[in-house]
């Protein structure tokens, strides 16, 4: 009985199983990771479905890097809070966050650049661009 289940699996389960490797090898990973979840443990499905998360998520993380160098922080931000703490991304949020504050700062929007400072905290020089932003708003006269 154990044998003819086997041959019955190999037999359902394998075409699948070869259009998922397919799928990952053309770079259609959705379509590869949905036959391998449907696959479940059969041969080494769960190692490729991972694999293909994995590849997945290596581009967003190089695609929100992009975003990042081309200076839209806000695009970035929300790139890298989608990986859920894929490699250093959430570092790269906070980093995000204190450039957009710095371009507050550059842009005199002092009132947005001081709660920004404040939510970093002690990341960086955040506290004391906090100080700067704050008499800047106490002290109109010196913008």
């Amino acid at each position: 009985v154990i044998g003819i289940t086997m041959f019955s699996n190999r037999l359902t389960k394998e075409p699948s199983y070869t259009e998922a490797v397919a799928y990952m090898e053309n770079g259609q990973y959705d379509y590869a990771i949905s036959l391998f979840n449907r696959l479940g443990p059969y041969k080494d499905s769960q190692k490729l479905m991972a694999e293909c998360h994995n590849i997945i998520n290596e581009q967003k993380y190089l695609d929100a890097l992009e975003y990042m160098d081309e200076g839209l922080y806000i695009v970035a931000q929300d790139r890298f809070e989608r990986l859920d703490g894929y490699k250093d991304s959430d570092a790269l949020i906070i980093e995000c966050k204190y450039q957009l504050a710095l371009n507050s700062m550059k842009n005199k929007n002092y009132y947005n650049a001081l709660r920004a400072f404040l939510e970093l905290g002690d990341y960086k020089d955040s506290a004391e661009l906090a100080e700067l932003a704050d008499a800047k708003i106490k002290n109109p006269s010196q913008n």
